[in-house]
């Protein structure tokens, strides 16, 4: 499936270049590591199944396996905002299986370079996701928070 959007930066230990998937919850900017994603998907034929986890919201046929879709804002405690414009879905690899995470939208940046990118390690983590936040990708201005979701899975699967 094509990505819509990536970001290559230069991390300066050995100048490994990593790549990054940037998406949408409400008004803010997250990203995961391409490396851990198998699939970009829209929102499509979810099926409901009992589930005693709120974050499910719904299940998929994946790859011939009936597989929970999480919902990004409920694992990140935004239960109090929207919760109708989850559009989209990445399947995301760990150790023992993939789990699938819906978003709003792809954050669409294109030509992003090593210049305008850095990764800014020195900060605290800022909100209510430190558990979740592994650094930040400062983009000019803005400060974008890389999620550790294998943490969250280890956690709760």
């Amino acid at each position: 499936m094509r990505i819509f959007f990536y970001s290559v930066i230069d991390i300066m230990d050995n100048h490994n270049k990593f790549k990054f998937l940037g998406f949408y919850l409400n008004e803010d900017i997250y990203a995961v590591p391409i490396s851990d994603i198998c699939e970009i998907n829209r929102i499509a034929n979810l099926y409901k199944e009992k589930s005693f986890d709120r974050a499910v919201i719904g299940m998929i046929n994946y790859h011939g396996k009936t597989t929970p879709v999480y919902n990004l804002k409920e694992i990140l405690n935004m239960n109090c905002v929207k919760q109708d414009t989850l559009t989209m879905w990445f399947a995301f690899k760990h150790a023992s299986s993939v789990s699938c995470f819906a978003f709003d939208s792809l954050y669409q940046m294109l030509h992003a370079s090593t210049e305008r990118i850095d990764t800014v390690s020195e900060f605290a983590t800022m909100d209510m996701h430190a558990q979740y936040v592994k650094t930040y990708l400062r983009i000019n201005e803005k400060l974008i928070p890389v999620l550790t979701l294998e943490k969250w899975v280890k956690e709760t699967i």
